[in-house]
């Protein structure tokens, strides 16, 4: 790294992104890219350029195994040894071109060279890697147009599957900096904002239309397939059922995501999603259309709420308190009720986990855990009034709308009469989200005035259950909005072994995804 002042760090999905005035050669990072003419020849040692410093601190051995390489196509990328440098890799991108005596490039070429030089990275195993501004100072192109090129690309990959950890821009000049900080915050704020799909049912039809400022608003339709849309459901439920997930299930759940993807959205809607560059969708659904689990669709690449930060509100003819933003002040208390009817040990060890690990990260919420021993209706009613997050482990009762104590059932008209609501309710127990046929849990807890609220649509197993709550909380913790803390969740629960792998997919957030709990 540096010791400069003018540095700024930026979290895109789960890797770092550092922007720094500094030197290139001097990155600790496993490549650092080169941005060279396309003959491949790169500049004389003596030079200014970050081609002419790479050859001079690391060695000339790095341009004879260029030039063996030579002429590039624009765009290419080639990856040589970093000679003397601290990296294992240079990955020189042909991003300049000769013509008429001019050395010149484009925002088209730069953004193809990026996503190359990310494409040859994640096919080399590179963790970490370092940028310098392509074009910048050795042709005419401006500042702000590779900076747009450069951030825009950079995020949209970070934002799909990668293994890199951190994504470093090493730049020269003071403009420089600025012109990519400003192209960063540009980005982050046009992260920030959301998509917001309404859905709902209509004489046989699911109709759409995204909310916007326009006078005219576009909507679209497809027919509704209703007996198809229950066996998905049901075909969903048995798979989430199995103690053991192989490669042919998760293959089905893919096969049963494209279906609800092909059959359940609009040409119209696939196609904005598929062009949209936002991180955050929120889904506006009539009553009639909550059972069905959108946050499933696949596109053919990846499902719907792995691909954005995704929740749901639930349009309703019932008056709600909870459509407010959180309060900004931070959350002080965190309760966690576990196996309230005694009959749950996995519940037990969920709880011993997360107040383990809460002790460990130095949360800064008061935590305390209310099991059976000394659960009963009043006292959880008195300890929910003073808690801003609700962690619920036991059984749910979609029937009954609520949660099962010993002596009856908890349920979201109890929260209603509750003059304190806390502003976060994880539900994390089998069918807690809702059901066929009943209002679902997670809307009956929203109308009683809770502003938040997790919960799965079919049974999910112990292990990966505590691992999903666990690694939402570290996202919370973190800084991060709702939806992507969740999505961080699925990611991390989908690469556990064997019941892992489909344990994220019931998972659903009744709520706006960019709130956040500030920390």
């Amino acid at each position: 790294m540096t010791d400069s002042a003018l540095a700024k760090t930026y979290v895109v999905n789960r890797t770092m992104l550092q922007i720094y005035l500094g030197d290139i050669t001097t990155a600790e990072v496993g490549a650092i890219v080169n941005a060279e003419h396309r003959d491949l020849e790169m500049d004389s040692p003596d030079g200014e350029s970050v081609s002419a410093a790479i050859r001079r601190r690391g060695g000339e051995e790095i341009a004879q195994a260029l030039r063996t390489h030579a002429p590039a196509e624009l765009g290419d990328v080639i990856a040589t040894h970093a000679g003397v440098l601290p990296a294992k890799f240079v990955l020189h991108a042909a991003v300049v071109d000769e013509v008429d005596g001019r050395l010149l490039t484009n925002e088209e070429t730069i953004a193809a060279a990026t996503l190359n030089v990310l494409r040859r990275s994640d096919g080399l195993g590179i963790r970490t890697i370092a940028f310098p501004a392509f074009g910048v100072g050795r042709t005419d192109i401006d500042d702000e147009v590779a900076a747009r090129a450069m951030i825009g690309t950079v995020t949209r990959y970070l934002r799909g599957e990668t293994q890199l950890q951190r994504v470093v821009f090493a730049l020269i000049q003071p403009s420089t900096f600025i012109a990519f900080f400003e192209a960063a915050v540009r980005d982050a704020l046009q992260r920030e904002s959301a998509l917001e799909l309404n859905v709902a049912r209509n004489n046989g039809d699911l109709t759409f239309h995204f909310t916007g400022d326009g006078a005219v608003v576009s909507k679209s339709q497809v027919p509704y397939a209703g007996d198809e849309l229950a066996a998905v459901n049901q075909r969903l439920r048995a798979l989430a059922a199995q103690t053991a997930v192989g490669s042919d299930d998760v293959a089905e759940l893919r096969a049963l995501g494209r279906h609800l993807h092909d059959s359940c959205l609009s040409e119209e809607v696939k196609a904005q999603l598929s062009a949209s560059d936002v991180e955050n969708l929120l889904l506006r659904l009539d009553e009639s259309v909550m059972h069905i689990p959108w946050e499933l669709a696949h596109d053919g690449l990846t499902f719907l709420c792995r691909r954005f930060n995704l929740g749901r509100q639930v349009v309703a003819l019932q008056a709600s308190t909870s459509t407010a933003p959180p309060p900004t002040d931070p959350p002080r208390r965190l309760l966690v009720v576990h196996n309230p009817t005694g009959d749950l040990p996995g519940a037990e060890r969920e709880a011993r986990l997360l107040l383990s690990h809460f002790d460990a990260a130095r949360c800064p919420w008061t935590v305390e855990a209310l099991g059976h021993e000394r659960l009963n209706p009043l006292r959880l009613a008195l300890a929910i009034q003073e808690a801003d997050i609700v962690h619920y482990s036991g059984h749910a009762d979609p029937s009954e709308g609520g949660w099962r104590l010993r002596g009856g059932v908890f349920g979201a008209d109890r929260f209603s009469r509750l003059t304190s609501k806390p502003r976060l309710v994880f539900a994390n127990a089998c069918y807690s989200a809702g059901s066929d046929g009943a209002l679902a849990l997670g809307h009956r807890f929203l109308l009683a005035g809770v502003q938040s609220f997790v919960g799965n649509l079919w049974t999910v197993p112990d292990v990966p259950a505590s691992a999903f709550a666990l690694a939402f909380y570290d996202g919370l913790l973190a800084g991060q909005n709702f939806g992507r803390a969740l999505r961080g969740a699925r990611e991390r629960v989908a690469e556990l072994p064997s019941a892992g792998a489909m344990a994220w997919a019931g998972y659903v957030f009744y709520g706006d995804p960019r709130w956040r709990l500030s920390v």
